[in-house]
């Protein structure tokens, strides 16, 4: 199941996510660009509408969406999948 909403921007899930997870106001914009940048979702992919952007860059917005409040442990099924071969480790 896709997480993220097709006409947000990642940068507004995160912060939406942030919001809901407690992160004070005034620290929504650092920590949405702080994750985002941390998985490596870049500036300008992270402003476009959700629904536009490619599946690898989906599931960067959704790890970064799920990295919110810095939880203990984040379990993911299948992480490189749809990632080009030439940036999975071997």
């Amino acid at each position: 199941v896709d997480p993220l909403l097709e006409l947000l921007s990642a940068r507004e899930q995160v912060r939406l996510y942030a919001c809901l997870k407690g992160v004070p106001h005034h620290r929504l914009d650092i920590e949405a660009q702080m994750l985002l940048e941390r998985v490596g979702l870049p500036a300008a992919m992270s402003c476009r509408a959700s629904g536009t952007l490619s599946g690898g860059n989906k599931r960067k917005a959704a790890l970064a969406m799920a990295l919110v409040g810095s939880p203990a442990a984040v379990l993911l099924d299948e992480p490189s999948s749809g990632q080009a071969r030439s940036s999975c480790r071997t």
